[in-house]
């Protein structure tokens, strides 16, 4: 299952970046889910034990 997968690759991001002391700020964390059909059930998606937003598009900063 889809969803399954893509929680699994962020549970596995978030113990890299625990091992390598790089965490991420999960309060900036977004994520885009691309829907087929409005059938389709949404999931919810958690780093560090926090539910990420959901957004349809999101606008990207400059790194200086």
């Amino acid at each position: 299952m889809i969803m399954l997968s893509l929680q699994d690759d962020l549970s596995k991001l978030t113990t890299w970046s625990e091992k390598w002391q790089m965490l991420f700020n999960t309060n900036k964390c977004k994520v885009t889910v691309m829907h087929i059909g409005k059938s389709q059930k949404k999931y919810p998606y958690y780093m560090n034990n926090q539910q990420l937003e959901e957004v349809t598009r999101e606008r990207f900063g400059y790194l200086d």
